[in-house]
């Protein structure tokens, strides 16, 4: 079979991480934190689809979610999650009797 990858790629061996996928697709019950594997069921289907049928339903706002942004993520996004993580941690010392 012909090789369509560089030379670098032909002697690249597989990545680490490909046998503890291989192990949880082969044992289902298997609960790898490792893989990137997650309880199927936990995922909210129903919840993502509204959001994005939302945020694409517009070509302003669908364009700009289907590209990549800056690598530290989307500036309003990860204001609205330090914010919501300080609340967190506030609740926490709050509870705990810790401060800041």
């Amino acid at each position: 079979m012909k090789s369509y990858l560089s030379k670098m790629g032909r002697r690249t061996g597989e990545p680490p991480i490909s046998w503890l996928m291989q192990a949880a697709l082969a044992r289902p019950k298997l609960i790898s934190l490792a893989a990137g594997f997650t309880d199927n069921t936990s995922l909210p289907v129903a919840e993502t689809r509204a959001v994005l049928n939302q945020i694409l339903r517009s070509p302003k706002t669908g364009q700009t979610a289907l590209q990549y942004g800056i690598t530290a993520g989307y500036p309003a996004l990860r204001k609205l999650t330090a914010e919501y993580l300080r609340k967190l941690d506030l609740q926490a010392a709050a509870r705990t009797g810790l401060r800041e």
